[in-house]
């Protein structure tokens, strides 16, 4: 699996394992968070703390996914975004 997912309540917590640069591992999250989404309301956080670079296409899947959520009512939330990536 190219991502974490671990449950604390009802907030589901996803950490990617590899820099989001549009290949498997951004699709993997996607997908993830589309399946969360289609179960009931998303709360879902996305801890950033083990990777270190994020391109545009990353940047975009994360824009899309919160899109997603919001959708269903729900929300998606950054968590741990490092220095690189918070510039």
């Amino acid at each position: 699996m190219l991502y974490e997912h671990t449950t604390v309540g009802d907030v589901n917590v996803l950490a990617p394992k590899k820099n989001l640069v549009g290949k498997d591992e951004t699709q993997g999250l996607l997908t993830a968070i589309d399946e969360l989404a289609t179960k009931g309301t998303p709360k879902i956080v996305v801890d950033l703390g083990k990777i270190s670079y994020i391109n545009s296409t990353g940047l975009g899947a994360l824009v899309r996914a919160r899109m997603t959520c919001q959708r269903h009512e729900g929300w998606l939330r950054l968590a741990r975004v490092g220095d690189r990536i918070g510039a």
